[in-house]
């Protein structure tokens, strides 16, 4: 299967309401824009704690098999 990280939604992925609010609040809509922050954007992003970034990383990786140091290197296909 060949998966187009633009299209995929954040709202489609499950997160705690806490984690999606963070997410859409600075502007991390797509899984696109998540691979593109980056982990240390992700890690530097305002109020996103150990715990978000767990379930972030937790869903990367078990939904698109990306490891969050390679978000910034890895296409998802």
């Amino acid at each position: 299967l060949h998966f187009d990280p633009k299209s995929i939604k954040v709202e489609c992925l499950h997160f705690t309401p806490r984690t999606y609010n963070i997410l859409k609040r600075n502007q991390l809509l797509t899984v696109q824009d998540i691979l593109d922050k980056g982990a240390e954007g992700i890690l530097c992003t305002e109020n996103i704690g150990a715990a978000c970034f767990g379930e972030i990383a937790d869903c990367m990786i078990h939904e698109f098999g990306v490891n969050p140091l390679e978000w910034r290197y890895r296409k998802i296909s």
